[in-house]
């Protein structure tokens, strides 16, 4: 009979590739002609933008483009749209804002890409940034998912209300009212979950090029998921999916940062085509820590109604989950 494989134990076959240091990261990759791209971001929670002065930066020694939000939006480009979208039990869509590639008009984070610099090397695309001359007025912001729920917290979107994505409830709550009015014993109980950075060792990266003969997108990526990934892209970059190609060499880890889409990844192969080179973008350490997704933080109220026994009854908890 043949073996299904459920039960076994199939031994690994990278290590010896990888502890011999033969493994093969984005980094790694060589390119003829890659030019090298630094994305400028947001020192601030929340600010307004009135103005991105990039005169000084694009005259600098071997700078060859600075994008900003104006030429995304002359390119036709799209912001970045959540994976999910709705309530996958209801149907109820969730309140959100598009992500945009390049802040325009408002920074919403700190992080934020505001601005693409691309130069024939990585130090003066760094020194070019320093050039860049962006006005913000700092306004006020909101740091955990309870202080974005109080009366009159700032709003980071009009078109979210109470900054408030979605509700989601499970449970017979009738039931549970029912056990905790019968209950001989409540015990309470409060968690404050911290946020979490996962800092992989190898940060976060993209390699862009463009065919024009075919009108093709190549994206190499260190990443965890590519075909939703590549499906995203493609929208953003207003082409069929199947004229993205997303190629992931070795990964240096991930844990769950690396699964979803980011503008850099929009952006590079964009770039690329405007310069009509191979472009490499790869953040710095010090990126991961205020640009990639993190461990969402939550604020958790939990109460275990019991018996006079100390048999459990019911359990309730409400909690307030930050996915921003």
């Amino acid at each position: 009979m043949a073996r299904s494989g459920i039960g076994d134990a199939p031994k690994r076959r990278e290590d010896l590739r990888f502890l011999t240091g033969q493994g093969r990261y984005l980094d790694d990759l060589a390119f003829d002609r890659v030019a090298h791209a630094v994305v400028l971001r947001s020192p601030h929670a929340h600010a307004e933008i009135s103005d991105i002065d990039t005169r000084a930066a694009k005259t600098m020694p071997g700078v060859m483009a600075v994008l900003t939000a104006a030429d995304v939006s002359a390119d036709g480009l799209q912001p970045l749209l959540p994976y999910v979208d709705a309530n996958t039990v209801t149907g109820e869509p969730f309140a959100f804002v598009p992500q945009p590639l390049l802040a325009e008009g408002k920074a919403r984070y700190v992080g934020e890409p505001v601005a693409l610099i691309v130069a024939e090397t990585r130090d003066r695309a760094l020194d070019a940034g320093e050039m860049v001359s962006i006005d913000y007025a700092a306004v006020p912001a909101v740091t955990t998912g309870a202080a974005a729920r109080a009366p009159g917290a700032p709003l980071l979107s009009s078109d979210v209300p109470g900054n408030l994505c979605f509700e989601w409830h499970a449970g017979d709550r009738a039931a549970v009212a029912h056990a905790f009015a019968a209950a001989a014993h409540i015990v309470s109980l409060s968690v404050d979950n911290h946020r979490i950075v996962t800092n992989p060792m190898e940060p976060r990266g993209v390699v862009g090029e463009y065919d024009p003969a075919t009108g093709r997108y190549t994206a190499h990526v260190s990443a965890q998921s590519l075909h939703a990934t590549r499906d995203h892209v493609a929208r953003a970059l207003g082409v069929p999916p199947a004229q993205v190609r997303f190629v992931a060499p070795d990964v240096g880890g991930g844990f769950g940062a690396k699964n979803f889409i980011y503008p850099e990844q929009v952006l590079i192969p964009w770039a690329a085509k405007r310069i009509g080179r191979p472009l490499k973008w790869i953040a710095a350490r010090g990126e991961v820590f205020v640009a990639d997704h993190q461990g969402r933080d939550h604020q958790a109220e939990a109460q275990l109604a019991l018996d006079a026994e100390g048999g459990f009854l019911a359990l309730r908890i409400s909690s307030v989950a930050n996915l921003g």
